[in-house]
């Protein structure tokens, strides 16, 4: 009898039930290392965990994976658990885990941390080598592989945004025994050889072995040599690599390396014309300030109409010459008051006053004041000055008067001392 041709649906259905039937499959143990791991944005995990021998595609869905205790990634090692069956779609088959924990750390994974570790105490990653990203470059040296999608999203991201800066393509294997060689040596080429301004480093998503080169010692430190600026953008954002902590700046994907290096010329004409419109309102303003300062320097009577302005300020000068005047006759009456003030005290304190009043004042021949009886002698010149003239006398005796002589003879009882 012959055989009867069988759907491929039917087939896949076929091998599905019979692998859903084997108890042996329905919750299996499998140890090995991830790779290739996907955390999608649906909140569902899809990796690949392998060994020497083989590997095997796993799928953890949301409700399995949130409350795992670690963050999977490639390199590490792990203990699955769960179904195996078949996804139909793509007749692949697949293992459905239910659970998973560590089971220590991979040797790609171990590899990865000591290079890190060693580079790190060296200073490979200290900022203070960190050289600056120029904000215009001329030209931009892309170290990449020329057949895959890199390559074609820095360039066409660049060329978008700034047509100005010129690309230069170096193709090196970005993955395989020869990579770290050829992107090493493309790093060394790109400092020798070409002129640029800074440098793009970097590849497409990947796994952990596929994006290794980048991981390397050797590429680590021709970017830390380079003299050019070296921007890392090696697989997708959750990716990290050695070139990455060594590289002057890191971006998360090729295309988003191409932006970080070049300007949007889009952004730049906005903000060239929101210059050139706040300028020309500055301009405009200083002109508006310029024209109104002119129109009040015309509007005002000294311009407009001079002659009156003039003669206010005649009326004004008049004014204040004729309060200068009165000023000026006040102040020199208040001075002839004070003047006569002043002499009458003056006068009051005259020896012409005291003399009126019958006092005399003495001197001796040399014209010395005679101010006590005991300067004068008898047989002495003397000369006596009375308010309206002057008597020559000669000392004929002196008398001598004490306190209390003289207090007595102003009570009329003067009281004779005798002569000398």
């Amino acid at each position: 009898m012959e055989k009867q041709a069988v759907t491929v649906t039917q087939l896949t259905g076929y091998l599905k039930n019979l692998l859903l039937k084997d108890n042996n499959l329905k919750n299996v143990l499998v140890r090995g290392e991830i790779s290739n791991f996907k955390h999608h944005s649906s909140g569902h995990m899809y990796f690949t965990i392998k060994d020497q021998g083989a590997s095997l595609r796993c799928i953890m869905f949301r409700n399995r994976n949130w409350a795992l205790d670690f963050k999977p990634r490639d390199g590490i090692k792990v203990i699955v658990s769960g179904f195996v069956g078949i996804y139909e779609k793509a007749g692949l088959y697949q293992l459905y885990v239910d659970s998973m924990q560590r089971d220590g750390m991979g040797s790609l994974h171990l590899a990865f941390e000591k290079l890190k570790n060693d580079l790190k105490e060296e200073g490979l990653f200290d900022t203070e080598y960190k050289k600056p990203i120029p904000k215009f470059p001329k030209k931009v040296v892309v170290i990449t592989s020329p057949t895959g999608a890199a390559v074609r999203d820095m360039v066409v991201t660049i060329s978008r945004r700034y047509p100005l800066t010129s690309i230069t393509l170096i193709p090196v294997r970005v993955q395989g025994e020869l990579a770290q060689t050829e992107i090493a040596s493309g790093i060394q080429y790109a400092n020798a050889m070409i002129d640029g301004d800074v440098i793009l480093l970097g590849r497409g998503g990947g796994s952990l072995e596929e994006i290794w080169p980048f991981n390397t010692e050797d590429v680590a430190r021709a970017i830390f040599n380079s003299q050019t600026p070296v921007v890392s953008c090696v697989g997708h954002e959750t990716d990290f690599t050695i070139s990455d902590f060594v590289s002057d700046l890191r971006a998360p994907t090729p295309t988003a390396a191409a932006e970080l290096v070049v300007p949007d010329q889009e952004e730049l004409m906005r903000l060239l014309e929101d210059y050139r419109q706040r300028l020309e309102k500055g301009l405009l303003n200083r002109v508006n300030n310029l024209r109104h300062k002119y129109h009040e320097l015309v509007n005002r009577p000294v311009i407009k109409t001079p002659e009156i302005f003039v003669l206010e300020r005649k009326k004004e000068l008049e004014y204040l010459d004729q309060r200068l005047l009165r000023e000026q006759y006040h102040l020199i009456q208040e001075q002839k008051n004070q003047f006569k003030i002043l002499v009458k005290k003056l006068d009051s304190l005259s020896p012409l006053k005291v003399l009126k009043r019958g006092y005399t004042f003495c001197e001796t021949e040399k014209g010395q004041v005679v101010t006590s009886i005991e300067h004068l002698g008898k047989g002495d010149n003397i000369q006596l000055q009375f308010s309206d003239g002057k008597a020559d006398c000669c000392v004929k005796g002196t008398k001598n008067h004490s306190y209390d002589d003289i207090y007595e003879f102003v009570e009329g009882e003067g009281v004779d001392r005798g002569d000398k």
